[in-house]
């Protein structure tokens, strides 16, 4: 039962709750500020990687685009315990009919998906993608790296029971040449750059707004950044633009009137605010909380409805003489028993 649905909260009732709760509603304190934005992005895209920079930073890190041998491999498991002859017997026995349905033409990722008892594999068809030397237990490995593409194997007794194995791919050891790995790199050193670029920068405006707070919208013209002048803001209120951050918050609360703060890290690059003004916490107006006190009015009427409910169904089981029916005295009372 719904008991704030449909409440009746008529403004005079409202009028009079705020009178007697005044005091719970408070209008926090508030900072004023113009804050001057980095955007990661945008600084981002206007950088690349040169030829030789792509070139250099391939041969600095050559091991690391080593490949070793590895396979990727689809397996069916049939569990069975090494030690019990009958239960291997049993799996040896519908690894059998099952190769022979593949063989037929059954799909192997349908076969594993309905028969292959292992957990972690099972619904992506049996699926391991790069499983190099010594990564599964010998009897297995062996066969793995003997498969040709879509070669299916015999039964394979391991310790887990009786595997099915059907080749996907064979990888020899490599190194990834540079044409393979351009964009990643790529990515790595714009990174680099665009971290580089936006503390530099940032550090720069910062000194410069420092001088100078009156000149904001000069130095984000000059800096190619950002200005936001959001209204008054209390401490837990997200800014327009810039996300939630308690670090920056942290900062603008902890500053004195017409100072420029520190830039901090933000999620859409770097942020740098002037407090223009400090506005002290107060007593809220009615109209400023309307919602909430309508809330609150809602809540403790629905809470006083329920304890007058909880009241009657009491009253309702005790008027019961011998065999107490919770159902019959829910129902009295319009509620139900669950």
């Amino acid at each position: 039962l719904d008991l704030k649905k449909d409440l009746p909260a008529p403004d005079s009732a409202l009028a009079d709750y705020f009178k007697t709760n005044k005091g719970k509603y408070q209008i926090p304190e508030k900072r004023l500020a113009k804050i001057l934005v980095f955007e990661k992005d945008k600084i981002k895209a206007t950088l690349t990687a040169t030829d030789a920079e792509l070139k250099k930073y391939y041969q600095d890190h050559l091991e690391t685009y080593r490949v070793p041998e590895n396979v990727t491999i689809r397996h069916i498991l049939l569990k069975a315990d090494p030690k019990n002859p009958a239960q291997l017997e049993a799996a040896k026995k519908k690894a059998e009919d099952l190769i022979k349905q593949i063989k037929a033409g059954a799909d192997f990722v349908k076969v594993a998906q309905k028969n292959s008892e292992d957990e972690q594999t099972k619904t992506v068809g049996g699926i391991l993608t790069n499983v190099i030397r010594k990564q599964t237990v010998p009897e297995f490995e062996k066969v793995a790296f003997s498969l040709a593409p879509n070669q299916l194997s015999d039964p394979v007794q391991t310790m887990y029971g009786i595997h099915i194995i059907q080749g996907v791919a064979h990888e020899q050891p490599h190194i990834q040449t540079l044409d393979e790995l351009k964009n990643a790199i790529t990515a790595v050193i714009v990174d680099g750059k665009t971290g580089k670029l936006l503390a530099d920068t940032t550090d720069e405006a910062a000194r410069a707004l420092s001088r100078a707070p009156a000149d904001i919208a000069a130095i984000a013209d000059k800096y190619h950044c950002q200005v936001l002048s959001p209204a008054a803001f209390p401490r837990n209120e997200n800014i327009t633009g810039m996300g939630a951050n308690d670090v920056f918050m942290q900062v603008v609360f902890g500053m004195e009137k017409g100072k420029v703060g520190e830039p901090v890290q933000v999620s859409t690059g770097y942020a740098i605010p002037v407090l223009l003004d400090v506005i002290p916490a107060r007593p809220a107006e009615e109209s400023e909380v309307k919602d909430q006190v309508k809330k609150d009015y809602v809540d403790d009427k629905s809470k006083e409805k329920a304890v007058a409910k909880a009241k009657d169904l009491v009253k309702a089981l005790d008027e019961q003489k011998d065999k107490k029916d919770l159902k019959k005295a829910a129902k009295s009372g319009g509620l139900e028993a669950k």
